[in-house]
């Protein structure tokens, strides 16, 4: 990789440091003499796919999408991802008339995200029932974390389809449903936009891809279906038996 300033270079040299930049800056032959390091990447050379553990049942615990469906869904959906961000928050000292800051509490953001509704995927259905795992609607219940969140793997490539970085994002779920806008004067693709939550995001050097294609003995292996498809279980989050909100006809 080439230099910003020459080796050799007299910093105490004015001109000499001014040749230097010029040379790096000015126009392009700098790069054109270091092709390989200023191959830029693209913004849409991503996938994001979150891993789900558990099957997906609606509000009235009928069956949405496996959870292998799921994440292939959603994952062929994506249309726009925010990626993750970090901060941490300055404690500051002060001590007679100046002062010092130091690190704080490390914090995490939120990702925007948005999905193309690919009507024969289901799209729409299945974020919805994504977002049903923490709130259902209909009987205002929330749900337990183990069951609505979910890792997920960033998947980042260059242009030529080599990889370029993983990051693994820890925790994630939705806490939004959004529909979008409706018009019949400007009509549109329509999308779905919502905000992934996570708790812990970092690079995977090597990222375990074959953990990403969820398989139906993981799924099997899974006892917690019952707060989603058994009304008799004390964690039960769907509609049915309850008489205000089960929609079912033979109640």
């Amino acid at each position: 990789m080439g230099r910003v300033f020459s080796t050799n270079l007299n910093m105490n040299d004015r001109n000499s440091v001014t040749a230097d930049i010029t040379d790096k800056y000015l126009g392009t032959s700098y790069m054109l003499l270091h092709k390989k390091d200023f191959e830029p990447g693209r913004s849409s050379d991503f996938i994001f796919k979150v891993k789900f553990a558990r099957d997906l049942y609606d509000m009235d615990s009928n069956l949405v999408a496996t959870a292998a469906d799921a994440s292939e869904t959603l994952a062929l959906s994506l249309r726009d991802f925010a990626g993750p961000s970090m901060t941490v928050d300055p404690m500051t000292l002060r001590t007679g008339n100046g002062e010092m800051k130091y690190a704080g509490v490390p914090t995490v953001g939120t990702s925007a995200i948005s999905f193309t509704d690919y009507i024969g995927m289901d799209t729409e259905r299945i974020l919805l029932a994504w977002y049903t795992q923490c709130h259902n609607p209909k009987n205002d219940k929330i749900g337990f974390k183990e069951y609505y969140s979910n890792d997920g793997l960033l998947y980042k490539w260059a242009p030529n389809g080599t990889r370029v970085i993983d990051w693994r994002l820890q925790g994630c779920w939705i806490n939004e449903y959004n529909q979008g806008n409706y018009s019949r004067q400007n009509p549109e693709f329509r999308q779905f936009s919502t905000t992934i939550q996570y708790d812990k995001a970092y690079p995977w050097t090597t990222a375990p891809y074959s953990q990403f294609k969820v398989s139906d003995d993981e799924v099997t292996n899974q006892k917690s279906s019952a707060p989603f498809n058994s009304p008799t279980a004390t964690n039960y989050l769907g509609t049915l038996g309850n008489v205000n909100t089960d929609t079912r006809n033979n109640k």
